[in-house]
């Protein structure tokens, strides 16, 4: 895959993720489904790559996600909106320089660190921000039930697990 259309895909990839995210619905049609899509697509731009791409790849996927996810930020403060994405994107794209360059391990790596980075998000800056995290999508999903025995990180390594495997199969 080429570098700019692996880019659009990266970024449409995070778009979709968003687009799983509460309140999005159309009548009772929930999309909590966009979720694995995004994490597929998330997967495939990172195969086959070198390090430094995969990290511009990662960055385009989370600063979408979090354009998205966190734009109601911006009724409080545009500039602290703007810092904020910024720095939820550096902070989360960098975990996938964890990501070994095999092909097999990039399919088991990216819900690991894709799990890594949440984690991180629950904590920083300033006691955390789970706001706009992928879990959030799943509140009306099949997923939620998971949440009992493993909380917001076991929904979102099997969100974004579901997403590898679709792209191990595409």
């Amino acid at each position: 895959m080429r570098t700019r259309p692996a880019a659009v895909c990266a970024a449409l990839a995070g778009i979709l993720t968003a687009a799983s995210l509460p309140p999005q619905h159309f009548g009772t049609l929930r999309f909590w489904w966009l979720a694995p899509l995004g994490y597929a697509g998330l997967t495939l731009v990172l195969l086959n790559r070198e390090r430094r791409q995969r990290l511009v790849m990662a960055g385009l996927f989370f600063l979408s996600f979090f354009t998205v996810g966190l734009a109601w930020m911006v009724e409080f403060s545009v500039p602290g909106a703007v810092l904020l994405v910024m720095f939820q994107t550096a902070m989360t794209a960098v975990f996938v320089l964890l990501v070994p360059l095999s092909r097999r391990a990039t399919f088991v790596a990216v819900p690991a660190v894709v799990v890594l980075a949440e984690m991180l998000r629950y904590r920083a800056p300033l006691g955390g921000l789970p706001m706009a995290g992928p879990a959030l999508g799943q509140v009306d999903g099949p997923l939620l039930p998971l949440a009992r025995t493993g909380g917001d990180f076991l929904i979102v390594l099997v969100t974004a697990a579901l997403g590898a495997a679709i792209a191990g199969i595409a």
